[in-house]
């Protein structure tokens, strides 16, 4: 069966809207912060299209920021996953990307070779931080769970990081470049239509504000 007879199965993955660590720049994995007032008044603004996609399936990450964004959907099916979480990045944790890169750059291209340095993670006291070849693992499995659900509309609610990593897989691109490949900003989506061969990118939708 081709693509073109097959029946059509849409999905909508949006990054939770803005908080204060989004705003200032930090890393934010497993923080959980809330959404600020600006992001508050960009999840308002997605409502309408949020009705206009009317998921029968609405999938969101456990963090505050992520369920306070899936609230501004339709009442509909809702699951909480926790593999849907952001990276856990250790000692970066609150830290700007420039800092990092700037005292760590060899730290922070190594976080991105996702192939070439499977076992790197950020630095961490606690050495809890998710190690690259766990990322990708939990996230290809995320993006098989959401192929093999029957929903013809799917909606997830996550985090830059996670929803770049299920775009790479979803659409068969090369992760050495998932952080570049997309820009996903607070309170951005992208639509795919998914089919057995693979997805196809409708759109990417910036943030409704600034």
């Amino acid at each position: 069966m081709d693509s073109d007879s097959e029946p059509s199965r849409h999905l909508l993955l949006v990054r939770h809207a803005a908080t204060a660590s989004t705003l200032a720049g930090t890393f934010g994995g497993p923080s959980d912060t809330p959404l600020n007032d600006t992001g508050k008044k960009q999840a308002s603004a997605l409502a309408p299209s949020f009705a206009t996609f009317a998921p029968d399936l609405l999938l969101s990450s456990p963090a505050l920021r992520c369920r306070q964004t899936a609230d501004f959907f339709p009442p509909t099916k809702m699951e909480i996953l926790h593999d849907l979480k952001e990276r856990d990045f250790g000692s970066w944790e609150g830290k700007t990307f420039s800092s990092i890169a700037s005292s760590h750059p060899e730290e922070l291209r190594a976080f991105y070779r996702f192939l070439a340095l499977p076992d790197f993670a950020p630095p961490s006291e606690k050495n809890d931080a998710e190690t690259n070849a766990n990322f990708l693992l939990r996230t290809s499995l995320l993006a098989q769970k959401i192929r093999s659900n029957p929903s013809s509309r799917t909606a997830v609610v996550s985090h830059g990081g996670t929803l770049r990593s299920l775009l790479c897989h979803l659409l068969a691109l090369d992760h050495e470049k998932y952080f570049f490949l997309f820009d996903l900003p607070p309170a951005a989506s992208a639509e795919l239509v998914l089919y057995s061969g693979g997805a196809s990118l409708l759109r990417l939708s910036p943030p409704p504000l600034p």
